[in-house]
């Protein structure tokens, strides 16, 4: 059998094998034997992974030296030259089948059983981004309660501490939201602020996020917290403390007194030894549920609102799964996404007898049902599950970033060799999500956004184990040789460079550096990284102290993912051009860099690219190379005069398979020409681009075969030159655009005739004015934010476009709400009626 061969089984293999880890992961805590086995087993995963890998970078390369006479010579007398790269992998494929026999004859010692990948079936259900006081259940005595504490001032009371204290999953965190949300505390306080601490109890990020400034001195910042606090009454949220050193509490209160009197500060927390070190006027105790309450939050998620009297049978074991989880929210949520719109009596059971409810747990109730939901993914959700461990707690997460580290990492494989791997990813983290693994979901237009409860990051970190390290002062000396993915949160453990233990480490797979290492992070540094961490597929570094990337980034020819943060970057070396498998380039805050190298064009995997430049427009002989270019972020290019330099070619120089395209603070671009032959475009933001003028030829468009078919979310903000939404962009998005947020256009005058064609229009934060058009199906919410004139010309009754939304209003009814006068709608209650749970109004002052 020839290398392609030997190729396909090696794969075939590692699908086996990847099945084989995951399946027997949850056993390997009851033997150590079985622990070593499996730990040789991944060894293997990994070198077959490198190997196949290095199969796709030769054929990447030799698809781009076929650009050049000069390329293909040198390319026939490199180490690369097919004869002796197939000689040489057919050594590396011969001692791995080798290995992989050796260890298949012991796993008849381990008697492994056949895991069931899907126990239980899975209907994935809607999400939702913020609390919606009607779905949470049994806390309603508890924000009337706490809201009466925040909204009445004791003689002689200056800022006052209320803490929330309770076991992790409980749901403190939804308690604050309930009560910062809450009209009677929008209305008393003049500010609201909400800050998530979480492990670190700095003063300096503290003060940073309440004012939004995070990057000044400690001076500085105190010196913006007076200004914002001084003579306000307002309400801070300190969601998840753990600190229980007395005297930086000391240190952070002294800072918040400035407040008027009134002033509220509430804390979440775990701990009681917390509540110690504040000084509270009132500590509030949350409790778990009800038998009564954790039964019907549990039958609604898992069988749908209204349908528990109607499975007896289901509701008594129902009664006994809940009774495990102790009132926790948390475990009873994640079990009732488990058995989501699952009827079979079998799996109810099984449930209720795992075994897993015998182990013994810090978090009483939550972290058996957090195991036993995760025991339930199929293989591939768990792979993608767990390398979530490598962010910190808190994370903000967007759900695009996730996906391309998934898809670097491998974890995104297809069953259709057509569909490509953002959409593979999108659905994993669509699955994750209906399974109540994330929460705080929110639609940004672009992608989600989205965090994880603390409980189950611990559950993620679990179940990662030894594979992933996170480097501090407290670090230990000799790391696990395990160890695939670093996190360095320290800027101190590098102050001499990656220390040698670390260096050992020759199979990372990630390295992420999230704390500013400016100061320590020098060439010599990176040039070390580079040289002994040739297996790396991702890696991101905040804040290195240099103006150019080392030569030495070819080395890292498996790299398939890099993010740079705020860093001084002027070029990009000639050298980054030979990383084939690149996949993702984020060039976050790297504002001096002046141009993209000339063999740009040669990252022929590139799929995501994110970057700062200082030229006039981007070269369109690189950007057409780009074919699988798929998101395309620009930003703060302040000398961009044009988008693509298309040279008279209505299409040429534009990336056609583009998808997704955010144009960002380029405040001198005047024209997009290329923008309408993004015939695949389906995303397109553009915010604070100041001479933006979108205004076309609609009948040259159609003739050269433009318009943006397949647009499915438009977000226009700031573009002082928006007067109406184009006709070209309207009519050819009509049958697919299902997301339209316009915000701060002050100019925009009218909106389209047709908005009947529209799916969904969802126009965000609006102070004034919400309407709904007639016939849109999909519709969630619709605002139209900062936009005065078109706001008069839909003036009720008597606006020159009122005749376009006046069918909306028949039937409503006029309401006071958060201080101010709403009309709700008849549509607006029939679809509430329906179950959509969603808001529809107009603003009338």
């Amino acid at each position: 059998m020839g290398v392609k061969g030997e190729l396909n089984k090696l794969n075939d293999t590692l699908a086996t094998v990847k099945a084989v880890l995951t399946d027997a992961g949850a056993l390997q805590e009851t033997s150590v034997e079985l622990s070593v086995w499996l730990g040789r087993l991944e060894d293997v995963c990994y070198a077959i992974d490198d190997i196949v890998d290095e199969f796709d970078i030769v054929v990447l390369k030799r698809q781009v030296n076929q650009r050049s006479i000069k390329r293909k010579v040198r390319h026939l007398f490199s180490c690369s030259n097919p004869l002796v790269f197939r000689f040489r992998m057919g050594h590396k494929i011969k001692e791995i089948r080798e290995t992989l026999n050796q260890i298949a004859a012991n796993r008849s010692n381990f008697h492994l059983p056949h895991v069931e990948r899907s126990l239980l079936p899975h209907r994935p259900r809607e999400t939702h981004s913020s609390v919606n006081a009607s779905d949470v259940i049994g806390r309603d005595h508890d924000k009337d309660l706490l809201v009466d504490k925040l909204v009445k001032v004791a003689d002689g009371e200056g800022v006052a501490v209320i803490p929330i204290v309770g076991l992790g999953g409980l749901g403190k965190t939804t308690l604050a939201k309930l009560v910062y949300n809450d009209p009677r505390v929008v209305n008393y306080f003049d500010l609201r602020i909400w800050v998530c601490v979480s492990d670190e109890f700095d003063i300096r990020k503290i003060i940073g996020k309440i004012v939004d400034k995070e990057s000044l001195t400690l001076q500085r910042l105190q010196e913006h917290l007076q200004e914002a606090l001084s003579a306000k009454r307002y309400l801070l949220i300190l969601d998840d403390v753990w600190n229980e050193d007395l005297q930086k509490w000391r240190e952070l209160s002294d800072l918040l007194l400035c407040g008027a009197p009134g002033s509220k500060i509430v804390v979440t927390t775990r701990s009681l030894l917390v509540v110690s070190t504040l000084d509270p006027i009132y500590v509030h105790n949350l409790a778990g549920l009800s038998d009564k309450e954790s039964l019907f939050l549990f039958m609604e998620l898992a069988l749908g609102k209204g349908q528990m009297e109607q499975h007896q049978n289901l509701k008594k074991i129902g009664e006994q799964i809940v009774r495990k989880c102790k009132g926790v929210p948390l475990a009873i949520t994640t079990l009732g996404s488990l058995l989501h719109m699952n009827t079979e009596l079998n799996d109810w059971c099984s449930v209720r007898d795992n075994a897993i409810w015998n182990v013994q747990q810090t978090e009483t109730g939550i972290l058996p049902a957090l195991k036993l939901s995760y025991n339930h993914l199929p293989p591939h959700l768990k792979r993608c599950f767990v390398v979530c461990a490598i962010f910190p707690k808190d994370y903000g997460f967007h759900s695009s970033q996730l996906i391309n580290i998934w898809m670097a990492l491998g974890l995104l494989g297809s069953r259709d060799q057509f569909e490509e791997e953002e959409c593979v990813g999108n659905t994993y983290f669509t699955d994750l999500c209906s399974r109540s693994f994330f929460q705080d979901v929110r639609y940004s237009v672009v992608d989600f956004e989205f965090r994880m409860h603390d409980l189950i990051h611990d559950l993620a970190l679990s179940v990662i184990g030894s594979e992933y390290l996170v480097l501090t002062k407290d670090s230990p000396k000799v790391p696990n040789q395990e160890v695939q993915h670093v996190y360095i949160s320290n800027k101190v453990f590098l102050r001499n460079g990656f220390p040698s233990s670390v260096l050992q480490l020759r199979k990372l797979r990630m390295i992420r550096v999230e704390e500013n290492i400016s100061a320590f992070w020098s060439q010599s540094v990176v040039d070390t990284c580079f040289s002994r961490f040739k297996c790396l597929r991702v890696l991101v570094l905040k804040g290195p102290d240099f103006e150019t990337l080392p030569r030495s980034i070819k080395i890292l020819q498996h790299l398939k993912y890099l993010e740079l943060w705020s860093c001084k970057l002027k070029s990009l070396p000639r050298s980054l051009c030979k990383l084939q498998s690149l996949q993702t380039l984020q060039l976050e805050r790297c504002w001096l860099l002046k141009e993209l190298p000339r063999d740009f064009g040669d990252l022929v995997s590139l799929r995501c690219l994110s970057l700062t430049t200082e030229g006039r427009f981007l070269p369109g002989k690189v950007f057409q190379s780009l074919t699988r270019l798929r998101t395309l972020e620009i930003q703060c290019c302040h000398n961009l005069e044009c988008l693509f330099q298309t040279n008279g070619n209505k299409t040429r120089g534009i990336p056609s398979g583009l998808r997704t395209l955010v144009i960002t603070r380029c405040r001198n671009l005047g024209s997009s020409p290329g923008l309408p032959y993004l015939t695949r475009l389906e995303c397109l933001k553009l915010d604070r681009c100041d001479k933006l003028d979108l205004t076309m030829d609609e009948e040259s468009i159609r003739e050269h075969g433009g318009g943006l078919t397949s647009l499915r979310a438009l977000k226009m903000d700031s573009l002082p030159n928006l007067l109406t939404l184009p006709q070209w962009l309207v009519r050819n998005a009509a049958n697919t655009l299902k997301h339209l947020v316009l915000e701060c256009c002050r100019n925009l005058i009218t909106l389209p005739e047709d908005l009947n064609a529209l799916q969904e229009l969802d126009i965000f934060f609006c102070p004034r004015l919400i309407f709904m058009p007639e016939g849109l199906h999909a519709l969630k919410e619709i605002r139209i934010s900062c936009c005065p004139i078109l706001k008069k010309r839909c003036q009720r009754e008597i606006g020159e476009d009122w005749h376009k939304i006046a069918h909306i209003f028949g039937g409503g009814q006029l309401t006071e709400a958060g201080g101010r006068r709403w009309w709700w709608t008849a549509g607006a209650r029939s679809l509430q009626a329906q179950g959509w749970g969603f808001n529809v109004f107009f603003g009338c002052d």
